[in-house]
């Protein structure tokens, strides 16, 4: 927490832990006093959770999510700019399993401080949009009225910029979403400056159906599309689409020149050497063996 400037809260909140769990885990106890004299132990599933954030292995790792191929850096190289040096509208555009929610879910635990992610699906409205960066954010404002909430989260991110820290906000996965949340994405773009200042930045992740819908918003003429499609257009980066599994390989030990072979021809991205390589490599250290080409093709089944 004194490394990443972050509060109890914060951590609590990577973690995906109540934060009255982490309160107690910090002062020593681990036992909370509940109803009818009783005490609830902390499961241990709390503790390795705030420990997978924090970066200490407690149990065996069959994956490893910070390997640091071609798309990861340069993933993470975009976000680093546009938290710290652009402050401005950025779109990362990376084929489907080249593994860009990872790089994104890790840039969240090394640079956790003003970082505000949302995953975004076809379900999410415009008020969850923004009670979400409210909750983010710790707004707090009386009624319901949408423009006073976004005044209030305009507000807050100029204020956090005007404090010395960097505001950035990712929406993973953009391609999913609605006109109406796109239309949102453009007011608060517009909300973040304030002549020629910037106050905070926002990326968009995606796969090349979000270029689409970009352009198709443009050239359809609909409403607020143009003018969404210009304020980013200027910030699209395309990710490279280059395979190479051999980070992967080199990182969770797979020395079986047959395996990795194997492997290159029947995997199209990262996302798939996962979906393999992982069951294959627990099956294996629950025999007590390397695995190899002849282990992995017993596995699941293939033909020599």
């Amino acid at each position: 927490m004194a490394a990443k400037q972050i509060t109890p809260d914060n951590l609590a909140g990577l973690a995906g832990v109540n934060p009255t769990y982490l309160h107690h885990i910090l002062s020593g106890t681990f036992a909370i006093p509940s109803s009818g004299g009783k005490t609830v132990v902390i499961k241990d599933q709390y503790f390795i959770k705030i420990a997978e954030v924090v970066g200490v292995e407690v149990r065996k790792v069959y994956w490893r999510n910070d390997v640091e191929t071609v798309q990861y850096v340069e993933i993470m190289s975009g976000l680093v700019h546009a938290k710290t040096v652009s402050q401005t509208a950025t779109t990362l555009i990376c084929p489907t399993g080249m593994g860009k929610t990872n790089a994104v879910d890790q840039f969240v635990k090394q640079y956790p401080k003003h970082t505000y992610k949302l995953t975004v699906n076809s379900l999410i409205k415009v008020h969850d949009v923004i009670n979400w960066l409210m909750d983010e954010l710790k707004v707090e404002i009386k009624g319901n009225s949408k423009a006073a909430k976004f005044i209030a989260i305009v507000t807050k991110i100029r204020e956090v910029k005007r404090a010395g820290g960097f505001p950035i906000i990712i929406l993973d996965e953009m391609e999913n979403a609605e006109l109406p949340f796109i239309k949102f994405i453009k007011g608060l773009f517009d909300g973040m400056r304030l002549g020629d200042k910037r106050y905070g930045a926002i990326v968009q992740v995606g796969t090349s159906q979000l270029l689409r819908k970009m352009e198709r918003l443009k050239n359809s003429n609909i409403d607020a599309g143009p003018q969404y499609y210009r304020r980013f257009k200027a910030g699209v980066n395309r990710i490279s689409e280059k395979v190479n599994f051999e980070p992967f390989f080199e990182a969770m030990n797979v020395t079986d020149k047959g395996l990795r072979k194997l492997l290159g021809n029947i995997c199209d991205n990262y996302g798939e050497l996962n979906d393999y390589l992982e069951p294959a490599l627990r099956e294996a250290d629950e025999q007590g063996v390397e695995l190899n080409e002849e282990l992995f093709r017993v596995i699941y089944n293939m033909a020599a």
